[in-house]
């Protein structure tokens, strides 16, 4: 029976532990990192989209994407270049100071998953335009949006949020991580006494 409680006990303590590493890593972690950013407002300078197809000799604003094993393929890249408050220099937003929110750090709308045909790039094309329309009527108007910069203002971001459907499972796994270590506690106590 002392074997069956060992295996127990190393079961749930490396479960307690993955939860916490993972809970550590992809929640905490990233809130930490949201506070070094500051509310400000931004100027819409302009937008970049594609205008054609990408060939050989013009892929401007297309860039790389995965359709699946051993197929690469090419999405459109929407970018919106802002002017940060107090700043005269364009800086290209990004969606999210959350990194695994953004599809890199070239666009600040783009696909990361693809189909490899045409249909797929051509529907790729108007949703870029559809992403940056609204914020045209910014720039024709001179109105600033909100963003968040970090404290060299160096890049700019929509979002400085950690959207409830993504650190809720980990939140989840803690939970059940800790009340199945306090079981396993009391379990050890009440087999003591």
């Amino acid at each position: 029976m002392s074997d069956n409680n060992s295996c127990c006990t190393c079961i749930i303590s490396t479960f307690c532990a993955l939860s916490g590493i993972l809970f550590l890593g992809m929640v905490v972690s990233p809130l930490i990192n949201s506070l070094d950013f500051e509310e400000t407002q931004c100027y819409v300078n302009y937008t970049q989209i594609p205008n054609t197809l990408p060939n050989e000799t013009c892929n401007e604003n297309w860039v790389h994407c995965d359709c699946g094993r051993r197929c690469n393929f090419e999405t459109a890249c929407a970018q919106i270049f802002v002017t940060i408050e107090n700043s005269s220099t364009p800086v290209l937003l990004l969606p999210s100071t959350i990194s695994w929110y953004n599809n890199g750090t070239s666009c600040t709308y783009s696909n990361k998953r693809c189909e490899n045909n045409i249909v797929y790039m051509i529907q790729s094309m108007q949703l870029a335009k559809n992403q940056v329309e609204p914020y045209e009527q910014y720039k024709n108007e001179k109105e600033p949006i909100t963003c968040y910069v970090n404290s060299q203002g160096e890049n700019a971001y929509l979002s400085n949020e950690l959207l409830l459907k993504d650190y809720l499972p980990y939140s989840i796994m803690l939970g059940i991580g800790i009340l199945l270590f306090f079981c396993l506690i009391y379990f050890i106590k009440c087999k003591k006494d």
